[in-house]
Formats: structure tokens, sequence, C-alpha cells
């Protein structure tokens, strides 16, 4: 998860660079030349590492009676609803950001990079904490602060756009803060949806790999209807967003009560 968040930082800036310099097909190019060579190792080099394979695993049957097991769990469905909500608020903010800076604010492709790589920055931050605390906090405290702080990310760029209008630091300190949050939840609710699940981890973290992206896809086809030349639609699915993913999370997690938990 630390190094897809990596990901997700640098891409931006090495995007912004090759379009200023070879224009837009660069990244696209790039794209392909990487999918083709991660392919090209995981042909040569990649190995079975679990020598009991059960040959019914992958049968739709066996998949789906696995996956409703998981959902069965309340404390799995808080974590991978929490996932899903917190990438849908900040893919509102990949997928149209990009519009509002350059459209809008009169960024230049590669400042637009520059200043989205710092911004999203802070997943780095939220990740290295989680990494170091995990453990010790737990996963469902260290996604309970993930979500608040995204969710008043969320709530406080809505805020500010409708009292100030639209500014770069208008944007800039709520998504930073919805990112530092995101850097919580995404690991943290990984591990604590795949710790319970040791013995079929791949499937638990396959899981919540979906929700992660499902959550991204419906927050991509919002911002794609609602869409209107302003940034108000990607400001307010980002606020709708991040708002679920807090109640969401509080509602469905397990309680702690007198030393004993509750589902």
């Amino acid at each position: 998860m630390i190094g897809m968040l990596y990901a997700i930082v640098v891409a931006p800036m090495v995007g912004g660079l090759l379009i200023k310099l070879f224009g837009w097909h660069a990244p696209i190019i790039l794209a392909l030349v990487i999918g083709s060579v991660v392919l090209l190792l995981a042909l040569l080099f990649f190995r079975e590492s679990n020598h009991f394979l059960d040959p019914k695993a992958g049968h739709w049957r066996t998949l789906g009676g696995q996956y409703l097991d998981l959902l069965k769990g309340r404390q799995y469905r808080a974590f991978a609803v929490a996932l899903a909500c917190t990438y849908g608020a900040m893919f509102a903010v990949i997928a149209g950001s990009s519009a509002v800076f350059i459209n809008l604010l009169g960024f230049s492709s590669l400042e637009y990079g520059i200043n989205f790589g710092l911004i999203v920055s802070m997943l780095i931050v939220g990740s290295t904490y989680t990494r170091r605390n995990i453990m010790r906090l737990g996963p469902q405290r260290i996604v309970a602060i993930g979500v608040t702080m995204v969710a008043v990310g969320g709530v406080s760029a809505v805020a500010i756009y409708e009292l100030f209008g639209l500014s770069v630091l208008g944007l800039d300190v709520p998504i930073a803060l919805v990112t530092l949050g995101g850097g919580l939840v995404l690991p943290g609710s990984v591990t604590g949806g795949v710790m319970p699940n040791a013995h079929r981890a791949g499937l638990a973290a396959g899981l919540m790999g979906f929700a992660q992206m499902f959550g991204a896809t419906c927050s991509g086809v919002l911002l794609s209807q609602l869409r209107d030349g302003s940034a108000a639609p990607m400001i307010i699915i980002q606020a709708c967003f991040a708002v679920t993913a807090f109640i969401a999370f509080h509602l469905l997690r397990q309680r702690q009560v007198k030393g004993l938990s509750y589902t």
C-alpha cells in the first residue's frame, strides 16, 4: 500500500514534466513502457509460492462463497466501506483537480504536477505514521483517526469554497488534510481486513482492492455526470464521500465495552 501511495505522489510530477518537454503523448508512452517491463518481469521471474494449491479456489462458486463469508464480518465491512469512500473522496480530486487548477486557476501542467504532488505527499506522511503505530494502536483506532481527518478536510473544503470562493490555498490545505487521513485509512483498512483472515490473506486483500477501486469508479462517474466547468462538483463529491466514510465506519465498527468487544 505504501508503494502505491508513493506512485500517486510521484506520477503527477513526472507526467507534468513530460508533457512540458515532449507533449501529451509522453506520459502515455511511459505508462506503456512501464507496464510492458512489469509484465516481462512477471513472466520471467514470478514463481508460485503456495505449494498447496486448491484446484477449486478459482471457481466462481468457491470465490463467491468466500467473498460472502468475508462480508459477513461487520468489522471487515467497516474497513471496506471506509476504504472505498475515502478513496472515492481522494479520487474526486485525482480526477477533477487538473481541470480546476489548470483551467480555472491558471496553472501550467508542470506547476499542477508539482502542486498536486506536494499535496498528496501527505499520503506518505500518513502511511509512515500508520506503519510505525499500527501494532500499538491497532487498525481500528488508526482508521478512526484517518476517517476523522478525511471528513474534516472534505467539509472544510466546502466551507472555504462557499465563504471565500476558489483559491489555491483554499483547495490545497483541505485536500492535504484529506490525503493525510487517507494515508492512515488506506493501509490501516487493508491491514485490519487481512489480519483476522491470515488463512486467506490474498482473498481478503483482493476484496479490499476491489472496494478501493469501486469507490474510485463511483466518484469518477459522479464527477463526469455533474461537471459544470466549476470546482463545485469536485469539492462537493469529495466532501460527500469523506463524510460517508466517517459515518459508515463508526456505524459498522466493532465496539468496545468494559474490555469486551461486540459487533
